[in-house]
């Protein structure tokens, strides 16, 4: 915040546990390990043990392969921490993929419990519904990992610190912030045709409402579009795919599709 004038509404706060979880709940990320990577650390209770080549890797490989940075032998990467962002922007890269892959969803009641039990975040469980079920509508090209401009370099005490480059990390706040910033203020427009529409609302996904209240948030989303939720209940016959029932009029179903794009 004190560098980019940005101060982030939300924040997650993961730690190595659930990092793990979350990676195997999602059945681990394929990403192409650059180089043979062996580290031992008995005070952090730390091994990195893994081989060259692109492979599927699993929660605790996934952390060995986010945390390594130079083997014993004091090979490894070349500009150390910079080269290890690079590395890690892949993984990220490769984690979203998964993600987006549309089997996520199937995962729900797994993913909100290891988020509950282990990650800090200002996220209610209603928030990461709405954002899970969005899922199928998002883009891997609208997703943007960015690095700090700058490079790393010797101070006058003698310890390398990592350096911004002012001017362009302003031309990158420029480019992805500041104009998201404009683009959503953008008012979305809401069919007129909506507010005919009336939606009986059924959760079948099996989560607890203490953990996020689903019903809740599906309806609360199409409110916002101005449909007409008449009712809303529970079912104990769990399903593992989202429905959109059209009873007598498709063109009514086709409104409701288009707010939840990828619903079968």
């Amino acid at each position: 915040e004190q560098i980019t004038g940005i101060r982030p509404e939300k924040h997650v706060i993961i730690s190595f546990k659930a990092f793990r979880e979350l990676i195997d709940a999602i059945g681990g990320v394929e990403v192409e390990v650059p180089m043979r990577m062996y580290y031992t650390d008995p005070f952090q209770n730390l091994t990195i043990d893994l081989y060259p080549g692109t492979q599927v890797l699993n929660g605790r490989q996934s952390e060995m392969f986010m945390r390594f940075r130079y083997n014993n032998d004091g090979t490894g990467y070349p500009n150390g921490d910079i080269d290890r962002i690079a590395t890690q922007k892949k993984f990220y890269e490769a984690a979203i993929d998964a993600v987006l892959s549309g089997k996520t969803i199937l995962k729900v009641p797994k993913i909100m419990s290891i988020v509950k039990s282990n990650v800090k975040t200002n996220f209610t469980g209603e928030d990461i519904m709405r954002y899970i079920g969005k899922i199928p509508s998002f883009k891997m090209e609208n997703i943007k990992i960015l690095t700090l401009p700058g490079e790393g370099a010797y101070a006058d005490d003698g310890v390398s610190y990592f350096f911004h480059n002012e001017k362009e990390t302003e031309l990158l706040l420029d480019e992805y912030f500041h104009s998201m910033e404009k683009s959503s203020r953008i008012v979305e427009k809401v069919s007129a045709k909506n507010k005919f529409v009336k939606v009986k609302i059924v959760d079948a996904t099996g989560i607890e409402q203490s953990t996020a209240d689903v019903l809740k948030v599906v309806s609360d989303m199409l409110s916002e579009y101005k449909f007409n939720v008449v009712s809303t209940e529970k079912t104990d016959r769990i399903q593992d795919r989202t429905k959109l029932v059209n009873h007598n009029d498709k063109n009514a179903a086709e409104l409701v599709k288009a707010v939840y794009e990828g619903v079968e």
